[in-house]
């Protein structure tokens, strides 16, 4: 177990440590047995941040995890575990939650954990157990319950003394977001028959959009050369009040 032993040396000289190898090595064991011995130590150093590409990998690392009996939480981020995207709200959670969390009745339902953290393995089991409280931030007030948290490499991490980074060379890949030239034409086009935007931000998106959907796909553009200051502003502001009534658009 010289990985292991690797580990715990490295947690309790506060170093970091890099670990190589190929794919169906089996790290993860090992690192969690290094874990598991420091923490036994420093229990109020609980809970470990797990951070992963993916909450799929999260099944794989528990079965090991309780291989060495630690306990562990698998925690989502908003777009898995908002009660209101959820229940069928149109909302974007990240923005909705930013804004206009303390309007939020889950949010302001917050109260009584009625022990879940004995049972709960996962936000699901959260999301089941106390469907009227907001399942986000509950995940974050039972953390240090746990000896393993999982979760995402972007969901937000308040503190936490030791994270391990599985596969961290994803973290060298772009993060992107597509969004097909139709979808932004259909989108301005509802807006034409409103009066909810102006005229003249209305001819700079189609500005914009004509020119997206001749240049190359490799090629970039950039909107800004398209849309004002006082137009992004305009956008902006419209997003945030149908945000506000939960009326963005599908």
């Amino acid at each position: 177990m010289e990985v292991a032993e690797e580990v715990y040396r490295s947690l309790k000289n506060g170093s970091r440590l890099l670990i190589l190898a190929p794919t169906g090595w089996g790290k993860t064991l090992p690192t969690l047995v290094g874990v598991k011995a420091f923490i036994e130590e420093n229990r109020d150093l609980r809970p470990v941040f797990w951070l992963v590409r993916s909450l799929s990998l999260g099944r794989r690392i528990k079965e090991d995890a309780e291989k060495v009996d630690l306990k562990l939480f698998l925690a989502a981020g908003r777009d898995k575990s908002c009660n209101l995207k959820i229940n069928g709200e149109n909302i974007d959670p990240h923005k909705y939650c930013k804004f206009f969390r303390f309007r939020c009745e889950y949010y302001l339902n917050m109260r009584d954990l009625k022990g879940v953290q004995e049972v709960a393995e996962d936000y699901k089991d959260l999301l089941e157990l106390l469907p009227s409280q907001c399942c986000y931030f509950t995940q974050e007030r039972i953390f240090t319950h746990y000896s393993i948290v999982v979760q995402n490499y972007f969901r937000r991490r308040h503190y936490g003394y030791l994270a391990v980074l599985d596969e961290a060379h994803n973290l060298l890949m772009p993060r992107e977001k597509r969004v097909r030239i139709s979808e932004i034409s259909e989108a301005v086009a509802s807006l034409e028959t409103t009066t909810l935007i102006s005229k003249n931000t209305i001819r700079s998106l189609e500005s914009f959009i004509r020119r997206a959907s001749v240049i190359p796909e490799e090629n970039a553009i950039y909107v800004n050369n398209y849309v004002k200051d006082e137009e992004r502003e305009e956008l902006n502001n419209l997003f945030l009040e149908l945000l506000y009534k939960r009326r963005l658009p599908e």
